[in-house]
Order: C-alpha cells, then structure tokens, then sequence
C-alpha cells in the first residue's frame, strides 16, 4: 500500500483507541529500524567501501560513486555498477576494494571532442556561452542568453549504426554529405553552434529552422564540417 493511500485510511478512522494502537506500532517500527545496523546513518559518502547481499544471499563489497534521493551507485570490485538502497548497505572498515574500471562508454569518448568542437566555434564566431551535457535525456538544444546542451541519449543515437532519422540525418541528406557516425557527430555540432550563430546575427525573431539558420548551418558545413569529421574518425578509429 503506498504511503498517500495509508494517509488516507488513517485519515477516515475515528476510533481514537485504533489511532492510539496505530501509533504505538509507527513507532515501534521506527525504533526498529534506527537500531539495526543497516539502518543505522553511517555518515556515507563518495569513496566509502560499502558491503551489501544480493536476493541471492551474495555478498558483494564495493565503492560508492555517487548516490540519489533513495539508493546509492556502487561500483563493485567485479566493475559491475549496483544502486542499492541506502538501508542496505554496511559501511566497511576493512582492506580497501579493488575494484575494476568501468569501461568508458562511447558517449564519454566522444564527449570531450563534441564539447570542445563547440565551444571553438562559439569563440571564432565571438560568443561566450556555456556549452554543457546532460546525461540520461535526448534534449539537445540551443537556448538563448544560456547554454547549448547535448543529451546522452541523442549522443548515444548518433553513435548507432541504424539510419538517422533526425534533424541530424535531415541536414546531411540536405548537404549531400556522408552520414556515417562521424559524420553525423561533426553535423550535430554544426546544428547547435548554428542556432547560436543564427541567433546573434539575425536577431530573437526568427523561425529555429529557418532560412537564417541554414544559411548559418551552410557556411560552417563549407568551412568546418571536414575538418570537424576528420577529428571525429580519427577518435574513433
């Protein structure tokens, strides 16, 4: 039962001898809970070793990476990424963790380039604007007077091999150009230094895939697509 349909049935009870048996229980479980071990606040914070079972009974030690409002991510000594609830996990004081290295993902090998690239047009085109990633969203996007924003999840798209379909693709078939993966990187910076370009020199007024835009988008495709493409294969290669 969720926490709002509990408040809910106490609410409709008018019985105070129920309400006083209610009350009594909360706080018999919350005593419960304080005094357990694993419940217990450990001051936890990143770098700590932390243990905790599996449903399976297995124990599994690791190092806290970050953590949300409910669990913490683990990283495990076999590299495998855990997020467990906090009440779970026991604070170790023993030998530290080896644990292995994630394997960087593709996104984060590209990411420094696709930052770098557009943050380089910006300043040859004499803007000064926060160039930023958001990981677990597709949003990619210009917005005025604030930032550029790449999404992981549209990074991630551009690195499949499957057919784009987005204003990515669009602009490559409009442009004749190869649409290969670092083709594909390269036109996406390309995309969003455009907007910012577009919206200095045009004005706020204008459509967001108008014909500013693409005569903007047409001139970095003449004199930076290429170059930008090249750095992108050599990454990759």
């Amino acid at each position: 039962m969720k926490l709002r349909s509990i408040i809910q049935w106490i609410r409709n009870i008018d019985d105070p001898l129920s309400l006083s048996v209610i009350a009594k229980a909360a706080h018999d479980r919350y005593v419960q809970i304080i005094n357990n071990p694993l419940h217990q606040s450990q001051a936890l914070s990143v770098g700590d070793i932390v243990s905790f079972s599996l449903s399976d009974g297995k124990m599994i030690r690791g190092i806290i990476e970050g953590w949300g409002r409910k669990n913490l991510k683990v990283l495990a000594e076999n590299g495998t990424i855990y997020r467990v609830p906090r009440a779970f996990v026991k604070k170790e004081t023993t030998t530290p963790v080896k644990a292995r290295l994630r394997p960087i993902t593709q996104v984060e090998k590209v990411l420094p380039l696709v930052l770098s690239e557009s943050e380089r047009l910006l300043g040859d085109s004499g803007l000064s604007l926060p160039v930023r990633y958001k990981r677990q969203v597709w949003s990619t996007h210009f917005r005025p007077n604030r930032h550029i924003q790449y999404g992981e999840r549209c990074l991630a798209y551009q690195l499949t091999p499957i057919r784009a379909t987005d204003n990515v693709g669009a602009n490559l078939r409009r442009f004749k150009l190869p649409a290969d993966i670092p083709g594909r990187l390269a036109m996406l910076v390309c995309h969003e230094v455009s907007h910012a370009i577009a919206y200095k020199r045009y004005g706020p007024n204008i459509a967001p895939h108008g014909r500013q835009f693409f005569l903007v988008l047409s001139e970095l495709v003449d004199s930076e697509f290429t170059e930008i493409r090249a750095k992108f294969r050599q990454l990759l290669s």
